[in-house]
């Protein structure tokens, strides 16, 4: 037997009934990733809004916060050709 599963988008907003949802709208604030149904009318006052304050804004890295690395640790060489973990066991007075 088929089965035909249907998903209706709501909008998250309140309203007086039920409206139905045009569109899934991702957004992240204070270190935090957030996604929200909206109408037609709600989407555009979001974009609308935050769209005064993105016009001012930098881009940030996807992912939220950046992490550098330096090439310490993390199975590479600090300095190419030098085998840190052999340089380690010579100097560590456990390993005589």
């Amino acid at each position: 037997m088929a089965q035909k599963t249907v998903v209706t988008v709501v909008c998250d907003l309140p309203h007086d009934g039920e409206v139905d949802g045009t569109e899934s709208v991702s957004f992240a604030f204070d270190g935090n990733a957030y996604e929200i149904d909206l109408c037609g009318p709600h989407s555009k006052e979001l974009r609308e809004k935050i769209g005064a304050f993105a016009d001012h804004a930098r881009r940030a890295a996807a992912g939220g916060r950046r992490i550098i690395s330096r090439g310490y640790g993390l199975g590479r060489a600090a300095w190419p050709g030098v085998e840190t973990r052999k340089v380690r066991a010579q100097d560590d007075p456990c390993s005589r």
